[in-house]
Order: C-alpha cells, then structure tokens, then sequence
C-alpha cells in the first residue's frame, strides 16, 4: 500500500520541500530542521511515555473535510488542497514558505480534516483563502494536549495501535480522564517532509483536553 509521502503530488510540494529533514532532539523536543514551527511548551513529561504540552493559539489553513476509510488517502486529498494555499490560491497571490508538522484531526476513522500552520509572519493578518471550505482556522482546540511520539509509518493500523497505547499509559495519572473522553476524535502529526522518506519517519498522536 502507498504511503502519505509517497502519494503527494509531487508536482506540488517540490519548490519548497526538497531540502526538509525532521531529527529528534536528544531532550525529546521535536527539531524542525529549516521549517518553521508552532510555539509550545511541554508542562510536563511521563515516564510513561507521553508529555503534556500547551499550544500559542495560531493560524492554521485547513482542507476540506475529507470523507474516507482510510487514512493515506485522506492525507494525501487533504494535504494537495491545504498545500495549494501555500502556492498562492490566496487572495494575496502570495507563496508561503513551507512549515511543520502537518496535522490531521481524525473523527471516527472515517472523517478527516489535514492543517498547515501559516507561518508567523502571516500569522497577524493571513491571507484569506478563495475556498469558503479553507479560511483560516485557530488552533488548538482546547488549551492542552497529551501526546505521545512513535516512529513508523502513519496508517490505519499503526494509528489505531498508538491511539491504544496512548490511552494505556495515561491509565493510573491524574491525565486517565483525557483517555475516557477521547471516544471518536483525536489528532495525529507528521514531522517529515512528503518528499523524504526517512528510516524512522517522527509522529505522534495527541488528545485535546482543558
């Protein structure tokens, strides 16, 4: 089966994304390499394999919802839209650099919503969008996440087993209520480039709460 990296169209994605690396931290914060980042500081982290982080409101340019069962394919519908922003399907004609991760908010397995957050120089008066489907959005949703980091591929099965595996080790800490609530909706982020295809490509899967 063909992966989120290599379904992109790469047409799209070469003029900003070709020189992108994502590494590790040896203090377990996630390097960007030459992209831009949302601001977040980590409140606190688990022995148990998850940190509790809490987001800068910012901007973010969102696709359409996406109806789909399986996740490659609505990433890579999803991303194509959002991406096409950043080429200049904005009211300014404007081409924004490329940033990083790319999130996806997933609702049952069966519906998905891809973000790119606009970098910060737009960040207090971004473009708006020619789609009424793609308006700039405000994210986090809520004030906090949980989050756990895994490597691999990001697919159905892999999502589903760290999704369980998140839920698991928050089990027994004061975050056990976040796992409860977390019935049919969560986020996971990419941290590599669609043009890369690292070893042990970086992601995580996150709940919202507070």
């Amino acid at each position: 089966m063909m992966t989120f990296s290599r379904m992109v169209d790469f047409r799209l994605v070469l003029l900003f994304l070709h020189s992108c690396m994502f590494v590790l931290q040896s203090n377990g914060a996630t390097s960007c390499g030459k992209l831009e980042c949302p601001e977040y500081k980590v409140v606190h982290n688990d022995s148990n394999g998850f940190e509790i982080r809490s987001y800068k409101k910012a901007f973010w340019i969102p696709s359409p919802k996406i109806t789909s069962y399986t996740y490659e394919y609505a990433a890579q519908k999803g991303f194509t839209i959002a991406y096409s922003y950043f080429l200049g399907n904005n009211s300014q004609g404007t081409k924004l650099s490329m940033t990083t991760p790319v999130l996806v908010d997933i609702q049952n397995y069966h519906y998905y919503t891809v973000h790119l957050y606009i970098p910060g120089k737009y960040q207090h008066n971004p473009p708006s969008s020619h789609s009424s489907e793609m308006r700039p959005a405000t994210l986090p949703p809520r004030r906090f996440a949980v989050v756990r980091r895994f490597n691999g591929e990001m697919n159905n099965p892999a999502i589903a087993t760290q999704l369980e595996a998140l839920k698991n080790s928050l089990a027994g800490t004061p975050y056990q209520y976040v796992a409860a609530a977390a019935t049919d909706r969560f986020t996971v982020a990419v941290y590599y480039s669609p043009l890369d295809e690292p070893e042990k490509p970086v992601n995580e899967i996150m709940l919202w709460f507070g």
